[in-house]
This record gives C-alpha cells, structure tokens and sequence, in this order.
C-alpha cells in the first residue's frame, strides 16, 4: 500500500490579484459546473488505477477554492471517499475572507485545517495588490475560522511597500493561529503590479527593506512559540504543513485537476494548464498528463537535498540512507567542502545556519555542487 498525497486545483478567482502570476481563471459558473464533472472523472480514472493508496493528506488550492458551492465540495470528498482510503489525513483548504461565508460547514467534509489570504492587514497595501477584501474583513474572517478549526493557517505577503510592518500584522494575527506563511513579494512579468511598477505609478520595497521586513517578523514570531521551520513557513510546536512537508520529504502525491503537478512512483508530471483541454479530458486520468521527468534516483536526490535544505531541520543521515541507499555525506562531499562554513552538522543532521537562510539558494548549490 502506497502512502500518498492529494493535491486539487480550483483555478477560479473573482479577480486576478495585480502581482499573480499562477494559472487562474475569473470564475464562470458554467465552465466551473463542467470542470467539477471533470474532476470527479479525474479521481475516479485515478482511482480505479490505483487501488492501494492511502491518503495522508489532501490540499485543495487555487485559485480560490472557497469559491466553490457546498454541493460542489460534497460532489468532491463523496468521489474521493469512494476510491481512496483515507488514513486520518490533514486536509487542507484555501480560502480568501471575501468567500468565507460557509467555512463553518467544512468541518462537515472531514476538512480540519484551514489556509486564509489575509496578505496584509493595512487597507493600502491591499489596494496596491489589487486584494478584493478589506482589513477588517480580514480579521473578521480569522476570528470567525478559528471558532470552527483549531488548526489556522495565514498567508501574508512581506515587500508591499517600505513602510510596511508586517511584525505588527503578527500582532493582531496571532492569537488566532497555529500556522503562518509568509513570503516575500515577487514581481513577476506580464502582471499589472509590474506594469504599474514599470509607469511609476506604485513603488514597492528594495531587497533590503524586505529583507529587514522579514527578519522583523521571524523575531516577532518567535516570542509567540510560532518558528520556522522552512524558509517562508512557522508554526506552533507540532502544526507543521504535513502536506506541504510531504512535498519536501520526497513523499509521493497526486495532483488533480488543470496544471495541477504530481510526484507519483518516482516520476514528475502535470495537467495541462488549460481550462478547455482540462474539461475534455487532457489530464493523467486518461493517461495525458505531460512528463517532466521520468524516474530517476539522481534526479531524487537531488532534488531532495535542494528541498531538505530550506527547511530548518536540513537533512537526516538515516533518513537519506533508508530512502535511497547511500550515504549523504559521501555523495554530496566536495560539495559539503565547498560549503562547509555556512552549514550546521550534528550527529544525525546537517542544515544551514540560521545566519544564512536568507541566501540560501547559494549555499544549496555549493553543497549541489553546481
């Protein structure tokens, strides 16, 4: 029996935020209907070809899954519960505050965490993301989730603007969660952040001013018992992501729905990410998934050491022997040499120093030897 992970991709927004660059679609209640059909086909196909997995944990993320209707959640986990054992598994969904009207029912599907895109608790900055929901609904939405889950989880975005203080978000948020993820703005091309970057209308923070940002936050949080534990992820002892931890720890999972990824007996593939070939079947289910790589054990390690490496715990020697037969510190030594100074080794462990987590890709591809 196969120990497996559950991603589902809900790609409908109401509105395109002025910095994503993710595969999304302004919702459309028709085509929404006939992609929740082609949904439930994917997990039956899959299902039926797979008939040993054990579901450790299920994601639902877009997009904004909180768009969808009860009666569509129900159509889901019915489909799911019928061709999969499900194994106490976290389940996951992401929410905005501006769809958050039936959250107290979630419960009812089995879902016992929850993931809210407060992004910032300063009206402006909202505004400057293009965010369809005020602070104060923000916060109204995370007082109201946490009567109902007692695993929270809170998206913020640290960059927005120089002024930004983000730490003093922290503040008001904390008493509400166990789980915070914060990631610093990226400007990516072809969205109207940049645009708008580009014309001078907005400015937003420099490298340094993000960088102060972040390191603001990691210390408020910190006085809280809330730690980090991966580059842009904190918890409260024991709340750690178990999915997005499966990601990380090389753990198989299956990806579900439009340009949605998978990591499945060893090989990386993914759905088209197009709503009209998704809805007429292009997707793993019928076998037309697009490959990104076939199996392969260096490929593995690889990409474990890269992953492992952003997370505070790093790497555990037993850990890598048992998944893959060989010795960490053997396979990866002139590496290791290279980047000896910036890294922490333990008896069972090896991770990068706190002091360098922030320029960390570097260090990863020293000890990558790239």
């Amino acid at each position: 029996m196969i120990e497996c992970g559950l991603y589902i991709h809900i790609p409908f927004c109401e509105k395109r935020c002025a910095y994503c660059s993710f595969f999304s679609s302004i919702i459309d209640e028709t085509v929404k209907n006939k992609y929740i059909e082609e949904i439930l086909n994917e997990i039956t196909l899959l299902g039926k070809k797979n008939k040993n997995l054990k579901i450790k944990t299920i994601y639902i993320g877009g997009g904004t899954p909180s768009l969808l209707t009860l009666y569509d959640m129900e159509l889901i986990f019915d489909k799911i519960n019928s061709f999969f054992i499900l194994d106490n598994p976290e389940i996951t969904i992401e929410i905005n505050p501006n769809s958050s009207i039936d959250i107290e029912k979630y419960p009812s599907f089995g879902i016992n965490r929850i993931s809210i895109g407060i992004q910032t608790l300063n009206d402006v900055f909202l505004k400057k993301l293009g965010r369809l929901h005020s602070a104060e609904l923000g916060l109204a939405t995370l007082e109201k989730a946490a009567k109902y889950f007692n695993n929270v989880s809170v998206d913020l975005i640290i960059g927005i603007d120089k002024s930004q203080s983000p730490e003093k978000d922290a503040e008001r948020i904390v008493p509400y969660i166990q789980h915070l993820s914060a990631y610093m703005l990226t400007v990516e091309d072809g969205t109207k952040l940049q645009k708008d970057i580009a014309e001078r209308k907005i400015f937003v923070a420099d490298d340094d001013e993000t960088i102060n940002q972040y390191e603001a936050l990691l210390n408020k949080l910190a006085k809280y018992g809330i730690n980090r534990y991966e580059t842009s992820n904190f918890c409260k002892e024991g709340f750690e992501s178990k999915h997005n931890s499966s990601y990380w720890n090389l753990t198989p999972y299956l990806g579900i729905g439009a340009g949605a990824h998978s990591y499945f007996n060893g090989e990386r593939y993914f759905n088209v990410a197009n709503l009209e070939k998704y809805i007429n079947g292009n997707h793993s289910g019928n076998d037309l998934q697009i490959s990104e790589r076939k199996k392969s054990i260096f490929e593995d390690k690889f990409e474990y050491v890269m992953l492992r490496l952003r997370t505070v715990k790093g790497i555990n020697y037993k850990y890598y022997k048992e998944k893959f037969g060989t010795e960490f510190l053997s396979d990866y030594n002139i590496g290791i040499k290279k980047a000896e100074e910036y890294l922490l080794f333990s008896e069972n462990n090896v991770s990068i120093l706190p002091k360098y987590f922030l320029v960390q890709n570097e260090i990863i591809r020293s000890v990558l030897n790239l």
